[in-house]
């Protein structure tokens, strides 16, 4: 049932379309990376942008760097990233419109301090803007979107110009 998830929400970002290794795939393909995400560090689920230092930069990195090896086209920090924003809420998805957006080349150690360095100088701005999410039931939650995800909105939006 995680599979279906995890590829349906994969599938709505369009990361099984066009030549995407993904196409090629069910979406039983993803077990090897929901089995990874349940045994992810709990730090994982907690990081947000306030907390990058080094220390979770590289937990980040080394996540990234695990689930692309089990991921079919994992390779692309695109589809790792967007794993990861939408499980773990903890990095923007570094897509195209993002990455023309914010200016960086990918999903690398560099652009997470450059996102850091960005929240840092925007933080109350973009703390107002965390709005609750809604549950299926249309109803809002306790729950915000997290820093990443505002930052991923607000250069998905620049990118896409």
């Amino acid at each position: 049932m995680s599979c279906l998830h995890l590829g349906y929400y994969l599938a709505s970002w369009g990361m099984f379309r066009g030549k995407a290794a993904l196409l090629q795939h069910s979406s039983r393909a993803l077990l090897p990376a929901v089995e990874m995400i349940a045994e992810a560090p709990a730090n994982m689920w907690t990081t947000d942008v306030v907390d990058y230092n080094e220390n979770r930069i590289e937990a980040i990195l080394d996540f990234k760097n695990a689930l692309s090896a089990v991921v079919p086209g994992g390779q692309s920090g695109t589809l790792t990233s967007k794993i990861m924003l939408g499980v773990f809420g903890c990095v923007p998805a570094f897509d195209r419109y993002f990455c023309k957006g914010f200016n960086v080349s990918g999903f690398r150690r560099s652009a997470l301090r450059d996102v850091q360095d960005y929240y840092s100088r925007y933080q109350k701005i973009i703390d107002d803007h965390r709005d609750h999410t809604i549950n299926f039931d249309g109803e809002t939650t306790k729950r915000r979107y997290t820093q990443a995800k505002v930052i991923d909105m607000i250069f998905f939006i620049e990118g896409s110009r």
